[in-house]
């Protein structure tokens, strides 16, 4: 994608890093004893599923636009200040009842991940005149976070919809 866009554009003023998930999704424990636990969270994960987590495709998608973009920029007439803003909602998570986000705790990880790279990479890039923002846009309401009943294994029973 970085490739396609140096085509088209001299350099990218704005990167937006999404933080998203489309797999690793820990199943909930059928009974509150410590096999049921390992086998959701341990044999209920598959290693293949990481990569499609948040923190990893952050990772390439930062580098591979701001090792492109930082020399396009600074090749400018007035070397354009190239920003790289990552949806920062760990700090969010960390205030919210004692279960994970989404009840993943792989998807929980990759926020925590996010919030520290913000951090680092703010430090980091700051020599190549890159700035790092952190947002946190706020809470949308998704299957994945709607309050309803929520039983000892933390399953959550969503209120009825009227």
């Amino acid at each position: 994608m970085a490739e396609e866009v140096s085509k088209r554009e001299r350099h990218v003023t704005v990167l937006f890093d999404n933080a998203g998930i489309t797999g690793a999704r820990a199943p909930r424990p059928a009974a509150p004893t410590a096999a049921e636990f390992r086998k959701a969270f341990l044999d209920g994960v598959p290693e293949e599923a990481f990569p499609n987590m948040n923190a990893v495709g952050l990772y390439w998608l930062t580098f591979a636009f701001r090792c492109r973009e930082v020399e396009g920029a600074r090749g400018g007439p007035a070397h354009a200040r190239v920003t790289l803003s990552i949806p920062r909602e760990a700090r969010l998570l960390r205030d919210r009842p004692r279960r994970p986000a989404g009840h993943s705790y792989p998807y929980m990880f990759s926020k925590f991940a996010i919030g520290r790279a913000t951090s680092s990479l703010a430090h980091e890039l700051l020599p190549l005149g890159v700035r790092v923002d952190g947002t946190a846009p706020g809470l949308f309401v998704t299957s994945m976070n709607t309050l309803g009943q929520v039983d000892e294994l933390g399953r959550v029973t969503p209120p009825a919809r009227p």
